[in-house]
Protein backbone atom coordinates (compact mmCIF):
# COMPACT_ATOMS: atom_id res chain seq x y z
CA UNK A 1 0.00 0.00 0.00
CA UNK A 2 1.86 2.97 -1.13
CA UNK A 3 1.47 6.78 -0.67
CA UNK A 4 0.71 7.85 3.38
CA UNK A 5 2.39 6.53 6.44
CA UNK A 6 -0.79 4.55 7.87
CA UNK A 7 1.85 4.49 11.32
CA UNK A 8 0.97 8.09 11.57
CA UNK A 9 -2.79 7.63 11.16
CA UNK A 10 -3.07 4.81 13.12
CA UNK A 11 -4.28 6.86 16.63
CA UNK A 12 -7.20 8.71 14.39
CA UNK A 13 -8.27 5.46 13.23
CA UNK A 14 -8.98 4.05 16.36
CA UNK A 15 -10.67 6.81 17.80
CA UNK A 16 -13.07 7.15 14.97
CA UNK A 17 -13.18 4.37 12.53
CA UNK A 18 -16.15 1.95 13.26
CA UNK A 19 -17.54 -0.73 11.86
CA UNK A 20 -20.89 -0.25 9.30
CA UNK A 21 -23.39 -2.49 10.68
CA UNK A 22 -24.55 -3.31 7.13
CA UNK A 23 -21.33 -4.04 6.24
CA UNK A 24 -20.97 -6.50 8.70
CA UNK A 25 -24.25 -8.28 8.25
CA UNK A 26 -22.93 -8.33 4.37
CA UNK A 27 -19.82 -10.27 5.20
CA UNK A 28 -21.36 -12.62 7.59
CA UNK A 29 -24.97 -13.73 6.32
CA UNK A 30 -26.59 -16.21 8.51
CA UNK A 31 -25.37 -19.62 8.58
CA UNK A 32 -22.25 -19.30 6.67
CA UNK A 33 -19.59 -18.06 9.04
CA UNK A 34 -19.77 -20.30 12.26
CA UNK A 35 -17.62 -20.95 14.93
CA UNK A 36 -15.98 -23.89 12.74
CA UNK A 37 -14.96 -20.93 10.53
CA UNK A 38 -11.34 -19.59 9.53
CA UNK A 39 -12.08 -15.80 8.72
CA UNK A 40 -9.33 -13.34 7.59
CA UNK A 41 -9.28 -9.12 6.59
CA UNK A 42 -7.16 -8.23 4.55
CA UNK A 43 -5.75 -4.33 5.11
CA UNK A 44 -7.68 -4.83 8.82
CA UNK A 45 -6.39 -1.21 9.70
CA UNK A 46 -7.28 -1.10 14.17
CA UNK A 47 -9.61 -4.71 13.60
CA UNK A 48 -12.61 -2.97 14.21
CA UNK A 49 -14.35 -5.52 11.57
CA UNK A 50 -12.56 -8.79 12.64
CA UNK A 51 -12.53 -7.96 16.05
CA UNK A 52 -16.86 -7.65 15.61
CA UNK A 53 -16.61 -10.56 13.09
CA UNK A 54 -14.85 -12.46 15.69
CA UNK A 55 -17.58 -11.41 18.60
CA UNK A 56 -20.41 -12.25 16.42
CA UNK A 57 -19.41 -15.69 15.03
CA UNK A 58 -17.37 -17.06 17.06
CA UNK A 59 -15.16 -17.77 13.99
CA UNK A 60 -11.30 -18.06 14.48
CA UNK A 61 -10.32 -14.46 12.90
CA UNK A 62 -6.61 -13.45 11.15
CA UNK A 63 -5.86 -9.89 10.25
CA UNK A 64 -3.39 -9.19 8.49
CA UNK A 65 -2.00 -5.00 7.79
CA UNK A 66 1.46 -3.54 6.75
CA UNK A 67 1.50 -0.85 9.28
CA UNK A 68 2.60 -1.94 12.63
CA UNK A 69 0.98 0.80 14.18
CA UNK A 70 -2.35 -0.04 12.79
CA UNK A 71 -1.77 -3.59 14.22
CA UNK A 72 -0.44 -2.34 17.76
CA UNK A 73 -4.00 -0.50 18.05
CA UNK A 74 -6.16 -3.95 16.48
CA UNK A 75 -3.89 -5.89 19.35
CA UNK A 76 -5.20 -3.62 22.38
CA UNK A 77 -8.83 -3.93 21.00
CA UNK A 78 -8.89 -6.89 22.48
CA UNK A 79 -8.60 -6.05 26.00
CA UNK A 80 -11.83 -3.88 25.53
CA UNK A 81 -14.93 -5.46 27.64
CA UNK A 82 -16.91 -6.33 24.82
CA UNK A 83 -13.74 -8.38 23.03
CA UNK A 84 -13.11 -9.79 26.34
CA UNK A 85 -14.15 -13.43 27.74
CA UNK A 86 -15.13 -17.08 26.11
CA UNK A 87 -17.24 -15.54 23.91
CA UNK A 88 -15.10 -13.64 21.99
CA UNK A 89 -11.93 -15.73 20.67
CA UNK A 90 -8.29 -14.25 20.35
CA UNK A 91 -7.41 -12.91 16.64
CA UNK A 92 -4.54 -13.05 15.37
CA UNK A 93 -2.59 -10.41 13.92
CA UNK A 94 -0.02 -10.72 11.05
CA UNK A 95 1.78 -7.91 9.88
CA UNK A 96 2.00 -8.34 6.17
CA UNK A 97 0.21 -6.65 2.52
CA UNK A 98 -2.36 -7.96 0.89
CA UNK A 99 0.31 -9.09 -1.95
CA UNK A 100 2.09 -11.09 0.12
CA UNK A 101 -0.18 -12.40 3.20
CA UNK A 102 2.47 -14.89 4.57
CA UNK A 103 -0.04 -17.26 5.62
CA UNK A 104 -0.51 -20.47 4.06
CA UNK A 105 -2.35 -22.21 1.50
CA UNK A 106 -6.29 -22.91 1.37
CA UNK A 107 -6.73 -22.20 5.05
CA UNK A 108 -9.73 -19.60 4.71
CA UNK A 109 -13.63 -19.91 4.75
CA UNK A 110 -13.68 -16.07 4.34
CA UNK A 111 -11.50 -13.76 2.98
CA UNK A 112 -12.35 -10.16 2.68
CA UNK A 113 -11.29 -6.45 3.00
CA UNK A 114 -13.14 -3.20 3.52
CA UNK A 115 -11.99 0.03 1.66
CA UNK A 116 -8.65 -0.97 1.17
CA UNK A 117 -9.05 -2.07 -2.81
CA UNK A 118 -7.52 1.48 -3.73
CA UNK A 119 -4.66 1.36 -1.75
CA UNK A 120 -3.07 -1.66 -3.20
CA UNK A 121 -0.03 -0.96 -5.09
CA UNK A 122 0.00 -4.77 -7.39
CA UNK A 123 -4.22 -5.69 -7.51
CA UNK A 124 -3.47 -8.61 -9.42
CA UNK A 125 -0.87 -9.72 -7.16
CA UNK A 126 -2.92 -9.25 -4.16
CA UNK A 127 -6.06 -11.22 -6.18
CA UNK A 128 -3.96 -14.45 -6.54
CA UNK A 129 -3.14 -14.29 -2.70
CA UNK A 130 -6.07 -14.44 -2.51
CA UNK A 131 -6.82 -17.40 -4.07
CA UNK A 132 -4.15 -18.96 -2.78
CA UNK A 133 -5.32 -18.68 1.03
CA UNK A 134 -8.90 -19.33 0.02
CA UNK A 135 -10.19 -22.69 0.67
CA UNK A 136 -12.29 -24.67 -2.07
CA UNK A 137 -15.49 -23.06 -2.17
CA UNK A 138 -14.66 -20.58 0.13
CA UNK A 139 -15.92 -17.19 -0.50
CA UNK A 140 -13.94 -13.41 -1.08
CA UNK A 141 -15.47 -10.18 -0.56
CA UNK A 142 -14.44 -6.42 -1.52
CA UNK A 143 -16.45 -3.86 0.21
CA UNK A 144 -15.37 -1.04 -1.67
CA UNK A 145 -16.94 2.42 -4.02
CA UNK A 146 -18.59 2.88 -7.38
CA UNK A 147 -17.50 6.09 -9.20
CA UNK A 148 -21.19 6.68 -8.53
CA UNK A 149 -20.55 6.44 -4.50
CA UNK A 150 -17.55 8.55 -4.62
CA UNK A 151 -19.42 11.06 -6.62
CA UNK A 152 -21.99 11.40 -4.38
CA UNK A 153 -20.64 10.72 -0.95
CA UNK A 154 -21.51 13.37 1.68
CA UNK A 155 -20.50 14.90 3.74
CA UNK A 156 -17.17 14.49 2.39
CA UNK A 157 -17.85 15.95 -1.39
CA UNK A 158 -20.06 18.85 0.16
CA UNK A 159 -17.21 20.20 2.28
CA UNK A 160 -14.40 19.16 0.41
CA UNK A 161 -15.09 19.03 -3.44
CA UNK A 162 -11.46 18.61 -4.01
CA UNK A 163 -11.61 15.03 -2.31
CA UNK A 164 -14.08 13.58 -5.96
CA UNK A 165 -11.00 14.09 -8.43
CA UNK A 166 -8.49 12.27 -5.40
CA UNK A 167 -10.63 9.24 -5.21
CA UNK A 168 -11.42 9.01 -8.65
CA UNK A 169 -7.66 8.45 -9.55
CA UNK A 170 -7.45 6.01 -6.52
CA UNK A 171 -10.04 3.90 -6.78
CA UNK A 172 -10.39 1.66 -9.42
CA UNK A 173 -13.92 0.70 -11.00
CA UNK A 174 -15.98 -2.12 -9.92
CA UNK A 175 -15.28 -4.12 -13.34
CA UNK A 176 -11.81 -3.60 -13.03
CA UNK A 177 -11.52 -5.10 -9.91
CA UNK A 178 -13.96 -7.82 -11.36
CA UNK A 179 -11.82 -8.35 -14.43
CA UNK A 180 -8.70 -8.82 -11.78
CA UNK A 181 -10.55 -11.21 -9.14
CA UNK A 182 -11.48 -13.43 -12.37
CA UNK A 183 -7.94 -13.56 -14.00
CA UNK A 184 -6.41 -14.56 -10.58
CA UNK A 185 -9.12 -17.39 -10.91
CA UNK A 186 -11.86 -16.22 -8.49
CA UNK A 187 -15.37 -16.80 -9.62
CA UNK A 188 -17.45 -13.88 -9.82
CA UNK A 189 -20.81 -13.79 -7.70
CA UNK A 190 -23.35 -10.47 -6.70
CA UNK A 191 -22.65 -7.13 -5.98
CA UNK A 192 -24.37 -6.39 -3.10
CA UNK A 193 -25.40 -2.74 -2.15
CA UNK A 194 -24.98 -1.37 1.19
CA UNK A 195 -27.22 2.03 2.33
CA UNK A 196 -27.69 3.00 5.88
CA UNK A 197 -28.66 7.15 6.56
CA UNK A 198 -26.42 8.27 9.33
CA UNK A 199 -26.70 11.61 11.07
CA UNK A 200 -23.47 13.60 11.59
CA UNK A 201 -23.55 15.47 15.13
CA UNK A 202 -19.38 16.30 15.54
CA UNK A 203 -16.45 17.00 13.40
CA UNK A 204 -13.41 15.24 15.29
CA UNK A 205 -13.05 12.46 12.85
CA UNK A 206 -12.81 15.42 9.87
CA UNK A 207 -10.88 17.53 12.03
CA UNK A 208 -8.08 14.82 13.06
CA UNK A 209 -8.53 13.37 9.48
CA UNK A 210 -9.20 10.49 10.23
CA UNK A 211 -10.22 9.63 6.33
CA UNK A 212 -6.91 8.99 4.00
CA UNK A 213 -8.59 11.52 1.49
CA UNK A 214 -8.24 14.27 3.48
CA UNK A 215 -4.41 14.47 3.76
CA UNK A 216 -4.45 14.45 0.20
CA UNK A 217 -6.11 17.74 -0.38
CA UNK A 218 -5.14 21.72 -0.16
CA UNK A 219 -4.35 22.60 2.96
CA UNK A 220 -6.50 25.29 2.37
CA UNK A 221 -9.43 23.86 0.78
CA UNK A 222 -9.48 21.19 3.71
CA UNK A 223 -9.67 24.07 6.39
CA UNK A 224 -12.32 25.90 4.21
CA UNK A 225 -14.09 22.92 4.74
CA UNK A 226 -13.80 22.47 7.87
CA UNK A 227 -14.77 25.59 9.33
CA UNK A 228 -18.12 24.74 7.06
CA UNK A 229 -18.87 21.65 8.46
CA UNK A 230 -18.55 22.99 12.06
CA UNK A 231 -20.71 26.03 11.25
CA UNK A 232 -23.75 24.07 9.86
CA UNK A 233 -22.96 20.99 12.70
CA UNK A 234 -23.29 23.33 15.21
CA UNK A 235 -27.18 24.39 14.19
CA UNK A 236 -27.94 20.63 13.43
CA UNK A 237 -28.02 21.10 9.73
CA UNK A 238 -27.02 18.02 7.76
CA UNK A 239 -27.26 14.18 7.08
CA UNK A 240 -25.29 11.81 5.48
CA UNK A 241 -26.31 8.44 3.73
CA UNK A 242 -23.37 5.84 3.53
CA UNK A 243 -23.55 3.09 0.54
CA UNK A 244 -20.96 0.64 -0.14
CA UNK A 245 -21.03 -2.19 -2.65
CA UNK A 246 -19.28 -5.20 -2.23
CA UNK A 247 -18.10 -7.72 -4.51
CA UNK A 248 -18.99 -10.94 -3.96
Amino acid sequence: MGGQDYNELAGAYRRHREPHPDVIDALIPHGEVTETSHVLEVGCGTGNYIHEIARRTGATCTGVDPSREMLRHAESRAELPMNRGAGHPEVTFVLGSAEDLLLADRQFDLVYSVDVIHHIDDRDAAARETRRVLKPGGIAMVVTESEEDLRLRTPHVTYFPDIVEVELRRYPSIETIQRELAAAGLEIGETIGVSRPVEVTETAPFRDKAYSSLHLIDEESFRDGLARMEADVSVGRFQVSVDTPSLR
